[in-house]
């Protein structure tokens, strides 16, 4: 079961069904503007670029470059050097300036093997205008081509193919002289529960929220606590991984195939059994050897031929199931990202590195987008100059902490918005002052009467 490399090593390991891709770094650099419009330029793997993304006509210049962008990147390309020999490491290169973030083209694509799902970077982008301020909002989302339920889907269906493989291939080979199907049943759920401890472990390492515990260390004893709640502990041995799991697999085969006179299992059939059940953590099928199992292997083809459409169909089945049950963000999981983003006015919310009052910047890899995928988030605040002016004189609420308690006050309260917004089109506060008055005079509203009393004051009015 060579997948406990992700046991030990904190990562799912390449494996014939699903190889690792061994991508670049992914850079992107983002420029929102007060119209909404948007700068977005990016230098990333070309292999990871669409071809409808590499159109000249999407960009403002667009080429193959032989290497990454410095820190602190400005999205300048023209400085990048060109590929200078065949096979030099390459990057796609582009700039361009679009209308709105929904023009912005969808340049980063990893497809799924089932030719149908990928995993993207989709952009999410709002405005509200809050009569005095504006507020944007922005979200861009590095997705995983499956959810956690998904994967169980996938664990359970890749479960049942290979046990109907071994119970074909034992019927064959066996004959009726044995029982086998306690032996088989065993092997479904055993090997769902090996795929399930990986996943789960990953998903707990996701969910931890912090880079760290995807560490060597850090996975190992997180495995080992996911194994023993699945009730396979012996699969997240040590280094001796590989050596427990034949113990385990050969001692199941021993006590649960019997034969029907009484007579034990022969040790090389014991051998042989065991040997394929392993191979399900090597290519997530069973398989037998030629040497002496070519009567198991003649069965197992027999029923991938009746119930799949023969092996190659299969092999593309298994490959899918495989990808599903993991996602694709383990498997080159040190692949890098660095993202930064600029938004008009002051950034008050992110969840990223504020690097300026309008930028903010994410670097992490793509490990973090594990099923449930990387969000990167930010929210600005701007005042509406013209409209401050043209009521309050000035131009008042322009520092984050002024702009926020004025998004506090009102945020959700559609009718003091509409009183602001009536102040804004009769360009003086009269409105504001006279609908405090109109509360003041009611006891039952001094609780609203006390809040617009807050706002006026946080606009610099006189509060009679």
């Amino acid at each position: 079961m060579k997948q406990h490399a992700f046991l030990l090593a904190g990562l799912l390991a390449a494996t014939a069904a699903s190889p690792s891709s061994c991508h670049h770094a992914q850079f992107v650099h983002t420029v929102v503007h007060d119209d909404g419009s948007v700068d977005r330029a990016t230098v990333q793997d070309v292999a990871l670029t669409p071809e409808a993304a590499k159109r000249p006509q999407l960009w403002l210049d667009s080429r193959l470059v032989a290497a990454e962008p410095g820190d602190y990147w400005d999205g300048a390309i023209a400085g990048l050097p060109a590929p200078q020999k065949e096979g030099e490491t390459t990057y796609f290169a582009a700039r361009g300036h679009f209308a709105s973030v929904a023009d912005v083209p969808d340049h980063y694509v990893e497809m799924a093997r089932d030719g149908v799902t990928a995993s993207r970077l989709a952009r999410a982008y709002t405005t509200r205008d809050l009569g005095l301020i504006t507020e944007r909002a922005w979200t861009e989302t590095l997705n995983d081509i499956v959810n956690p339920e998904q994967m169980a889907e996938a664990r359970a269906e890749l479960s049942q193919v290979n046990v109907a493989l071994l119970r074909a291939a034992l019927r064959e080979g066996l004959g009726t002289d044995y029982v086998y199907e306690p032996f088989v049943a065993w092997t479904g759920t055993t090997t769902e529960a090996f795929f399930a401890t990986l996943s789960d472990s990953g998903l707990e390492a996701r969910a931890a929220n912090d880079p760290n515990a995807w560490s060597d260390s850090a996975m190992r004893a997180l495995t080992l606590r996911v194994a023993e709640r699945h009730g396979v502990p012996w699969m997240a041995a040590d280094d001796s991984v590989d050596t427990r799991a034949q113990e385990v697999i050969s001692g199941q085969a021993r006590t649960l195939i019997v034969r029907r006179d009484g007579r034990p299992l022969d040790a090389t059939m014991v051998d042989l059994v065991t040997v394929a059940v392993m191979t399900v953590g090597d290519k997530a099928l069973v398989s037998f050897d030629k040497e002496g199992g070519a009567r198991f292997q003649a069965g197992l083809e027999k029923e991938a031929a009746a119930r799949y459409g023969g092996m190659d169909a299969l092999d593309k089945r298994s490959a899918i199931l495989y990808q599903r049950m993991f996602g694709i963000t383990p498997f080159d999981g040190e692949r890098r990202f660095d993202v930064s983003l600029t938004l008009p006015g002051t950034i008050v919310d992110a969840n990223g590195t504020l690097e300026t009052e309008s930028r903010v910047r994410w670097s992490f890899r793509l490990q973090e987008a594990f099923a449930f995928g990387y969000a990167m988030r930010c929210r600005s605040l701007a005042p509406n100059a013209a409209p401050q002016s043209a009521v309050l004189g000035e131009a008042r609420l322009t520092t984050r902490e002024a702009m926020l308690r004025y998004v506090s006050l009102v945020e959700g309260d559609e009718e003091l918005l509409k009183v602001v917004r009536q102040a804004i089109a009769e360009k003086r506060a009269a409105p504001i002052a006279a609908y405090h008055s109109t509360l003041a005079a009611d006891a039952k509203q001094a609780k609203r009467a006390a809040k617009v009393a807050k706002l006026m004051a946080l606009l610099g009015m006189t509060v009679k």
